[in-house]
């Protein structure tokens, strides 16, 4: 409710039995007054008088005798905060129509309301800004993404949605209970218990808990694991069916293999596959290629390869005696049985699953700009790169509101350094856990890394003035808008505990 707003309830309701001429003023229509509004309490002083009186004495005292429920320190708050005394009346007055719910309910992610409301009365500048945000990207290969937002208007049918309810818990297990081999189209997500409309928040952070399922279930150091379970079930499948989908709805890509298994996805041959020892997933034998590998003795090769080494039984290499001269030969021969032909049914399986919405001939067409998408480790997440990704919507350059806006920013880019250092931590039930930048980005945008696709509209950052100290950050993860209430934040350490209090406590939050 708006302080116009509460003063037309007043001077159109018949039920009020007393009130208080103003002091001064031009006219009674243009005082506030009430004694029966619980929102604005009995006052005697003009708005108009008022309106310059903003920090002084007689400001002070009006916002003391129209909330006189509310504590002094409060007040001077939302003095301090804003231009004028009738923005900070509407600020108390706006506060006082919060629910609690609101206030407290904001600790995690609205994802997905259909109508959310992040703006109030007077924001024109932001609602403005907002209207021309959502019409920008941010993408970190733009040809990527416009290749394959060709390819999801050419294979997706956006008429028809795969609509799905999971639970965080299980999501692996729930979806594959839904998943038909032939569903292509749209992933709209729903996490039960979490009632959301998903407007791009909810299946970003599915896709990104589809992959960290299935690597713990599908995949061992980075190489597939062989479980004949898993392959009759077709869950290799499903995994290169829900990649391929994912790409073109914003998943990051898997980003858990070696190189030679995503040459192979490229290739589909063993024929110049190089594995390295690195790539081996078994580490008895990684280290024992290692070992071999260092041996400059022709005698002690033939010695340790020959008659030590049983594994290469298993892996096919049955050649009676091992001299130095098969040395190199050996060595590639068993990296390739242990990272690919070990399990080659269960990669054939996968890269079946990626020929849905013909993503596999896609990757083939360009496979140096998928490969970041696929390998483990090859892109990492930097504090710049978070910081990059978020515009901040200011208030006017030189206005009070300004710079408090530039300290919070600031104290949060400090905090994006430290936790790449390292050095953000907070308390998770009975446990301390760091909070790393993946997090960071996933709290605001549901995705922890920048999307094939990349970010629709761009994340941005907003700072909310006219709110209680009370109310905690928040994030809309579908409009990727990060939400700042400024009170306190100035405080560098302050930002930190909070930033750090909300994560922990958003829904989801180290659950899978």
């Amino acid at each position: 409710m708006t302080v116009i707003e509460s003063f037309a309830l007043i001077t159109d309701s018949t039920t009020h039995n007393t009130t208080k001429q103003a002091t001064a003023g031009p006219s009674t229509s243009e005082n506030i007054f009430s004694n029966n509004n619980e929102n604005l309490p009995g006052t005697s002083c003009s708005l108009y008088e008022s309106e310059s009186a903003r920090g002084t004495v007689s400001g002070m005292k009006t916002m003391r005798e129209m909330f006189s429920n509310r504590g002094e320190s409060e007040s001077k708050q939302a003095l301090e905060l804003n231009e004028t005394l009738k923005e900070a009346i509407n600020m108390v007055v706006e506060d006082d129509d919060m629910s609690v719910n609101n206030r407290y309910g904001s600790l995690i992610t609205k994802e997905c309301d259909a109508d959310v409301n992040i703006l109030h009365d007077d924001d024109e500048n932001l609602e403005s800004f907002l209207e021309m945000s959502s019409k920008t990207h941010y993408t970190v290969n733009a040809t990527l993404t416009e290749k394959l937002e060709h390819c999801k208007e050419q294979f997706m049918d956006s008429s028809k949605n795969f609509r799905i309810k999971v639970r965080r818990h299980h999501v692996w297990e729930d979806t594959m209970i839904k998943l038909q081999r032939d569903d292509n189209n749209p992933t709209k997500v729903q996490f039960i218990g979490e009632p959301a409309v998903d407007q791009g928040g909810p299946s970003r952070e599915y896709f990104d808990l589809i992959n960290e399922a299935a690597e713990r279930k599908l995949i061992t150091q980075s190489a597939f694991r062989h479980n004949i379970t898993a392959l009759k079930g077709w869950e290799y499948y499903a995994f290169g069916q829900l990649t391929a989908i994912g790409l073109l709805q914003g998943s990051p890509g898997p980003r858990c293999f070696t190189k030679s298994v995503f040459d192979y996805i490229c290739s589909g041959s063993i024929d110049n596959l190089t594995p390295s020892t690195e790539e081996i997933p078994v580490h008895e034998v990684k280290n024992s290629l290692m070992e071999l590998n260092n041996l400059t003795n022709p005698d002690e090769f033939k010695q340790k390869a020959s008659f030590e080494s049983d594994y290469r039984f298993d892996a096919g290499y049955a050649k009676p005696i091992v001299t130095m001269a098969d040395k190199d030969d050996f060595i590639k021969c068993i990296a390739l049985h242990y990272t690919i032909l070990v399990s080659l049914s269960e990669l054939n399986q996968f890269v079946d699953g990626l020929n849905t919405c013909d993503m596999l001939h896609l990757i083939k067409k360009d496979p140096d700009s998928f490969r970041c998408l696929f390998e483990m480790g090859h892109v990492k997440l930097t504090a710049e790169d978070v910081d990059s990704i978020f515009d901040p919507v200011f208030s006017p350059a030189g206005s009070n509101k300004f710079a408090i806006e530039q300290s919070i920013i600031f104290n949060f880019n400090q905090y994006l350094e430290d936790a790449e250092r390292g050095k953000v931590t907070g308390q998770l039930e009975d446990r301390e856990v760091k909070v790393p930048l993946s997090d960071i980005l996933q709290f605001a945008t549901g995705a922890q890394h920048v999307p094939a696709v990349g970010f629709s509209p761009r994340p941005t950052i907003v700072f909310l003035h006219h709110l209680h100290m009370a109310r905690k950050i928040s994030t809309n993860s579908c409009a990727n808008i990060l939400k700042f209430p400024v009170s306190g934040l100035e405080d560098e350490k302050k930002m930190s505990e909070e930033f750090t209090f909300c994560l922990l406590n958003s829904s989801g939050f180290q659950l899978v």
